[in-house]
């Protein structure tokens, strides 16, 4: 502790500012020393923790209480909360008094939603307030939990992906292949074939979705749409087409087929002719 240089950190992994009763104040996690520590007019102050070698999980005053690599915190006029990743829990350290809390998880590895003293989490990672209300990245839930002080539980927030097929092309596609025209035949079903290489697969848990649109009026109307469940044999096949143009666009989502397998994203925009001498297979580039 103290005024710089004689003070020291140890992997310091999260800020929240404060005013608190007597100015303002910069907190902050000290992740290697499991420490609560505080700037303030120039110096450093251990709140909570002891050393490189001192954690547990134990509430009380700085001589007893004990953090395990805590990682995030966000405080409000009055408290410091805390995500206590090693200790599976959120904490709580009142600024007045200096008493460090347990305010959820027991210190076990969980995914429990519930009242405050029943619930769990697994290695938290950060923590922030907004309209009294504290969001927790529970990271190995891969989970946001969210905290209702007043009502005293915790819940997950639903995280939900649209998966509602577009019904109007877009102009900004992440990712987008370059794909040439094609032309396609007019007389026999064609098949999209995607050219992904050996060992990668779609991922079915991903939004991908494809959408053939046909020109009309200067305009293009959806005429089909196709989910990640039809595209899981790489491969779509679109219905039969009269003359005329569409539009193929889309992004998929796309994997190694490995356990912790790398996923990436490829978006297409295909414009499409129908005719006569079209042809009935089409790559799609990876």
């Amino acid at each position: 502790d103290g005024s710089y240089p004689s003070n020291s950190l140890s992997q310091p992994s999260g800020l929240a500012t404060n005013i608190d009763f007597g100015g303002s104040a910069l907190y902050f996690v000290d992740a290697e020393t499991s420490s609560l520590r505080m700037l303030k007019d120039g110096k450093v102050t251990t709140l909570i923790g002891h050393g490189l070698f001192d954690f547990g999980l134990k509430d009380g005053t700085r001589r007893d209480a004990q953090m395990q690599h805590a990682l995030g915190l966000t405080a409000d006029e009055n408290t410091v909360y805390i995500a206590d990743s090693y200790n599976h829990a959120i904490r709580s350290y009142d600024i007045k008094t200096g008493v460090l809390s347990t305010l959820s998880g027991n210190g076990k590895r969980g995914n429990k939603d519930g009242a405050l003293k029943d619930a769990s989490f697994n290695e938290p990672n950060d923590i922030t307030m907004i309209d009294g209300k504290l969001y927790v990245a529970d990271t190995n839930n891969n989970a946001i939990r969210v905290i209702d002080l007043a009502a005293q539980t915790v819940s997950t927030l639903a995280i939900k992906e649209n998966t509602t097929m577009v019904d109007t092309f877009s102009d900004a596609l992440p990712n987008l292949a370059k794909v040439d025209a094609q032309t396609i035949s007019d007389q026999a079903p064609v098949t999209v074939h995607f050219g992904l290489a050996s060992g990668w697969k779609v991922n079915k848990e991903a939004p991908s979705s494809l959408t053939l649109f046909v020109a009309a009026d200067k305009d293009y109307k959806a005429l089909a749409r196709f989910s990640p469940e039809q595209m899981h044999d790489k491969r779509v096949l679109l219905p039969k087409l009269a003359a005329g143009n569409y539009r193929l666009q889309g992004t998929v989502y796309y994997c190694e087929a490995q356990a912790g397998a790398q996923c990436l994203i490829k978006s297409f925009d295909v414009m499409i002719t129908a005719h006569k001498d079209g042809k009935t297979d089409v790559t799609l580039p990876f």
